[in-house]
C-alpha cells in the first residue's frame, strides 16, 4: 500500500522562477496538468516578479534533466540566460498564426537572410487548435548584437495547454549542429529556448521568452553583464517583430 502511495505521487510544479522554467521545459512531453499547474504558477509569480522579467532577468541554469530530454549529456553546460517578458495589444491566436502560419520571412521583413523550416505535423491544424502539438526544424540566419551575424539550426516543439484565461502555447528549442558564425573567435558550444505565450485577464497575450547558451566570445572585450544587457535589448527587438507583422496586416 505504502508502494502504490509513492507510485502515484504527482509531480509538482516549483515555486520560484528559475526551477519553473527548467520544470516546464523538462515536462513538455508531460501530462498536461502537470502544465496546466506550472501555467498557474508562472501566472502566481508574474504577479511578483513582472517588472523584473519584463526589464530581463538572469537565468543561468537549465537542468542537466531538462537537457537529457532532449539531447545526451552527463554535464551541464556553462549557460548564461536571459529571461524577458513582453505584453502584446493582440490575442494568443493571433501569435500562433504569425509563428506557424505565416512564412517567417514575412516576419522579420529580410528577405536576403536564410530563415526555413520543415513542419512535422500540419501548422494550419495546430493553428486552428485541431492539433495538441507542433514540431519543425530550422535553419535561420540573424544578426547579433556587436555586429556579428550567426547562422543557427535548431529543433522546435510546440504543444497547447490550456489556462485560467484560455489557451496557451510553449515552444521549446534546441541547437542541433554547429552555429556559423561571421566572427570566427566567436563559438556557440550550446544553445536552449523555450517560449510561453500566454494571455492575460484583458484577453491579449503574454509572452515569455528565455534563452539559455554557452557562447565562447573569444578576446571581445565585453563583460559579462554588458553582454546579457544587449541580448535582453536583441530579444525585445525580435519579439515585437511579430506584433509589428500584425499590426501591418491590421492596416491593409
Amino acid at each position: 500500500m505504502i508502494f502504490l502511495l509513492f507510485a502515484c505521487k504527482s509531480v509538482v510544479a516549483p515555486e520560484d522562477y528559475d526551477s519553473l522554467m527548467s520544470f516546464v521545459y523538462e515536462n513538455f512531453h508531460g501530462e498536461e496538468e502537470v502544465l496546466e499547474e506550472s501555467l498557474t504558477q508562472l501566472n502566481l509569480i508574474l504577479e511578483e516578479q513582472s517588472d523584473a522579467i519584463y526589464k530581463g532577468y538572469r537565468i543561468d541554469r537549465l537542468s542537466l534533466e531538462a537537457i537529457q530530454t532532449i539531447e545526451e549529456r552527463e554535464k551541464e553546460p556553462n549557460l548564461l540566460g536571459i529571461s524577458k517578458s513582453v505584453d502584446f495589444n493582440y490575442p494568443v491566436d493571433d501569435f500562433a498564426y504569425v509563428n506557424f502560419a505565416v512564412h517567417p520571412q514575412d516576419v522579420f521583413l529580410n528577405p536576403s537572410a536564410q530563415n526555413e523550416r520543415e513542419y512535422v505535423g500540419d501548422p494550419l491544424c495546430f493553428v486552428n487548435h485541431s492539433c495538441e502539438m507542433l514540431h519543425y526544424s530550422a535553419i535561420l540566419e540573424r544578426s547579433l548584437p556587436l555586429n556579428i551575424v550567426a547562422t543557427i539550426y535548431f529543433e522546435t516543439d510546440v504543444r497547447w495547454v490550456e489556462t485560467e484565461f484560455g489557451p496557451a502555447f510553449i515552444q521549446r528549442r534546441w541547437l542541433t549542429d554547429d552555429s556559423k558564425i561571421s566572427l570566427d573567435s566567436v563559438s556557440i558550444n550550446a544553445g536552449y529556448s523555450m517560449a510561453v505565450t500566454i494571455p492575460m485577464k484583458d484577453g491579449n497575450a503574454k509572452q515569455i521568452e528565455t534563452v539559455w547558451g554557452d557562447v565562447d566570445i573569444g578576446e571581445l572585450p565585453v563583460p559579462e553583464e554588458t553582454a546579457f544587457l544587449l541580448g535582453a535589448g536583441a530579444l525585445e527587438k525580435i519579439l515585437f517583430q511579430f506584433e509589428d507583422y500584425l499590426d501591418r496586416e491590421a492596416e491593409e
